[in-house]
């Protein structure tokens, strides 16, 4: 669903938007209006995975939400990329996978936390999503060929 918003003109002027905003107003787009439809479409995804969550923990109270849980899903988005989808979800995977890892050492786990941000932050910003795990070949050669001299 996402991804057919984001391909539509309605996210395209929502790209535009975020790339530039002054460019976006100067091509004539309504960014308050933009605005407010953006927060919309996030208020409900929101809502539709917080009552999810609900359902499936049949509760929910201040008391289950702690600001490390902010920091794993921020660390979460910085490690996949947040401008890829297949990114944050590699991220989401290697951290709980990481954290599973860490369950019996509570005390490493703010720690793989931070230095995993820290470290993604700093030399690789765009995340996993930014890595290009396919090179493309090179024109009139194969991989792992090589070519003679003249």
């Amino acid at each position: 669903l996402y991804r057919q918003i984001l391909a539509s003109p309605f996210g395209r002027a929502l790209n535009a938007m975020r790339q530039n905003e002054s460019g976006a107003k100067s091509a004539g787009l309504n960014l308050t209006a933009l605005k407010i439809w953006a927060i919309l479409l996030a208020a409900v995804s929101a809502g539709i995975a917080g009552s999810l969550y609900a359902h499936l923990n049949g509760t929910v109270s201040p008391q289950m939400f702690h600001w490390s849980q902010s920091i794993t899903l921020l660390t979460m988005v910085v490690v996949g990329g947040a401008s890829s989808t297949p990114g944050v979800f590699a991220g989401t995977f290697l951290l709980m996978f990481l954290t599973q890892y860490l369950r019996g050492f509570p005390e490493y786990s703010a720690l793989v936390n931070g230095l995993l941000l820290t470290l993604f932050v700093i030399f690789l910003p765009s995340g996993i999503g930014g890595l290009r795990l396919i090179r493309p070949l090179k024109r009139g050669g194969t991989v792992g060929s090589k070519s003679s001299p003249g």
